[in-house]
């Protein structure tokens, strides 16, 4: 019996990879070894990028503070 999956393209992973602030470093294959076995996965190798501190800078105030800047 033949089923067939609804699967996202690698193209697919990798854009909502992305847009939830990771990086694909890369995209390995894994296709099973048996001609008769037509499975296939995606492994990806991702990264989160290094986080900017959020520590204000000497000087600088919040734009929303009721004293401003000084």
């Amino acid at each position: 019996m033949t089923v067939q999956m609804w699967v996202f393209s690698s193209a697919l992973w990798q854009d909502l990879l992305v847009q939830r602030g990771l990086e694909v470093e890369k995209v390995t294959v894994l296709d099973a070894p048996e001609a008769t076995n037509h499975a296939s996965y995606r492994l990806f190798e991702v990264r989160r990028p290094d986080r900017i501190s959020s520590a204000r800078a000497p000087g600088s105030f919040r734009a929303n503070s009721p004293r401003g800047p000084g």
